[in-house]
């Protein structure tokens, strides 16, 4: 039986700022057609893998291979066609219209004189639908709420058209609503849209009753993967985070949730 090549993963990552290593031999699977959440405390190396995952942070040892080759020795538009990133905290240059946001996915796959084709009109026309920013197509981007914003800049990521989408603490800063309307909406592209995902998340309940897949990072190691939420429970929290919790179960999923243990004293 032959194994299928993932369309993602690191061998024996190290990788880090100025010298100082932030990650440590880490190997990492991405699943296709499946949500990845990296979890882990404050400084775990969460960013950092994400950054190097696009390509934007070289590697001091090993390797980052997007479709079984080494991302780095690809060209650049060929990942911009393949992968996107969606940042933490996106600039959006005043004055830009949602659409012209949203067109700005096509990039990748234009040629030199960035001529328009019917084929981008369809992406762009494609991504607002399927993310619900079609309304918002004339208004200014900054205009919007936060998590309107957030929506489109995810209908940007869609029009790039590429099968893998990453994307760091996409739920930042947004209310409850808008946090849960994000991740319902990254949900679907997963399993109705064929997308794979990577997304870095704090909210470990909101990976829990989202993800696929949980890699939880510590030191700036891989220390453990669970490919099923319930295999989570209050010793793996207390071990990766340091804290004491208490594990109960959501009464509609049946999904474990956590809450801390209490005050003590």
């Amino acid at each position: 039986m032959t194994i299928p090549t993932p369309p993602l993963e690191t061998r024996e990552l190290g990788a880090g700022y100025g010298g100082t290593a932030v990650l440590k031999q880490v190997s990492l699977l991405v699943a296709p057609q499946r949500m990845t959440v990296l979890a882990g405390p404050n400084g775990s190396g969460k960013s950092t893998l994400l950054t190097a995952l696009a390509r934007l942070l070289r590697p001091q040892s090993g390797a980052v291979l997007l479709d079984g080759q080494q991302i780095a020795s690809l060209p650049t538009r060929a990942v911009a066609q393949r992968l996107g990133l969606l940042p933490q905290n996106p600039l959006t240059p005043e004055g830009l219209t949602v659409q012209d946001l949203v067109a700005r996915g096509r990039y990748p796959h234009q040629g030199f004189l960035r001529q328009w084709s019917k084929a981008d009109e369809a992406a762009v026309t494609s991504a607002m639908r399927i993310t619900g920013t079609t309304e918002f197509a004339d208004r200014p981007v900054e205009s919007l709420s936060g998590g309107q914003r957030q929506r489109v800049w995810i209908a940007m990521a869609l029009a790039q058209e590429t099968g893998i989408v990453l994307l760091d603490e996409p739920t930042t800063y947004l209310d409850l609503r808008y946090q849960v309307e994000v991740m319902e909406l990254l949900a679907s592209l997963v399993h109705h849209h064929g997308r794979t995902i990577v997304t870095v998340l704090h909210d470990l309940n909101f990976a829990l009753q989202f993800a696929d897949r949980i890699a939880f990072l510590k030191d700036g190691q891989l220390a453990r993967m669970i490919e099923d939420p319930t295999d989570c429970d209050a010793d793996l929290v207390r071990a990766i985070f340091g804290t004491e919790v208490v594990a109960l179960r959501h009464p509609r999923t049946g999904l474990p949730v956590f809450v801390p243990a209490g005050r003590i004293g």
